[in-house]
């Protein structure tokens, strides 16, 4: 019976790990991430991958295209958006907002115990002085960039990324901005009337009521789209849910040629391919000076060319 005991024990111990492991990853599934990458959205007026969208806000917002988690984990740009677009409640206590210095919040008020003086914030810990923020963002607007102090520049910066975020989440920070935030946020779906502008949600809806035989793929994909807030608790069936949004998408948007250069966009950023290039010539003036320090070892004289080569070619792909 002892000998059993310990043998379950043993088990019991041996899956913690993969438990842990499991509890600390993304909710949501790696089909789901890789499918939100590549779906198609119109921002500033130009087609690009979800990814694109989604890490050039973070970068704003957090100052990288990831940030480390309170456990400690990695968070990717695409895993944040899904989560500011279909679990606010959750987003909005992610500390992904970067404040360079904590005067910043001193100066609207915001205190919060245990933080270095340049750290991550919350939306929620930050809303505290929302307001306050927002009136001096404007007041300090008013000043010629050229001289304005660090944190002046900071609290206009911040006020803009409150901006965002709140844009991103279910509610609007700004008074009276309750509406359904995918309404204005995702421009997603390709016309059904031959412009080059895409449509928002609410003007897929708009259309389809006045010709609801022209608009009827993108209103019965934007139903879908609704459909995702209220079963963004069970990861399996968003990701059945996601994936006929997704698809559906590309449909519409191969039939007018705006997906071909979606995966390639994706692709390009995450091989990195300047900063690899970067290596690589410095790699190259290195065996440059070992070929004039050691100028008998033929092999070396090889090195060089092959590196440049090497490093344009990352150059000209990234």
């Amino acid at each position: 019976m002892k000998a059993k005991m310990l043998l379950y024990l043993a088990a019991a111990l041996a899956l913690l790990p993969a438990v842990a492991r499991a509890g600390d990853g993304p909710h949501w599934t790696e089909e789901t991430l890789e499918l939100a990458a590549t779906l198609p959205i119109q921002d500033q007026g130009r087609i690009k991958p979800l990814y694109t969208f989604a890490r050039y806000n973070l970068m704003a917002i957090s100052g990288g295209s990831s940030y480390r988690n309170e456990a400690g984990r990695k968070v990717t740009a695409v895993e944040w958006l899904l989560d500011c677009l279909f679990r606010p409640d959750v987003a909005r206590k992610e500390r992904a907002i970067l404040i360079q210095s904590d005067e910043v919040l001193t100066g609207i008020g915001v205190r919060v115990e245990g933080r270095r003086k340049r750290d991550r914030y919350s939306f929620d810990e930050v809303m505290g002085g929302v307001e306050k923020l927002f009136s001096l963002a404007e007041e300090l607007d008013g000043i010629p960039a050229r001289k304005r102090e660090p944190a002046q520049e900071q609290t206009i910066l911040l006020a803009r990324n409150m901006d965002v975020l709140g844009a991103l989440l279910t509610a609007g920070v700004r008074p009276g901005a309750h509406e359904d935030h995918t309404s204005n946020v995702l421009v997603i779906f390709p016309p059904a009337d031959g412009r080059p502008e895409w449509r928002t949600p609410r003007e897929v809806l708009a259309g389809a009521a006045r010709a609801p035989e022209a608009w009827k793929r993108q209103a019965d994909l934007a139903a879908v789209l609704f459909e995702l807030p209220g079963v963004a608790g069970d990861r399996v069936k968003f990701g059945e849910r996601f994936r006929v949004l997704h698809d559906g998408i590309r449909t519409l948007a191969e039939e007018q040629g705006a997906f071909e250069k979606i995966r390639l966009e994706v692709f390009l950023f995450r091989g990195a391919f300047f900063h690899w290039s970067l290596g690589l010539f410095a790699l190259g003036f290195v065996f440059v000076a070992l070929t004039w320090l050691l100028p008998n070892l033929r092999p070396l004289r090889f090195a060089p060319p092959a590196f440049l080569v090497a490093a344009t070619a990352a150059l000209t792909i990234g």
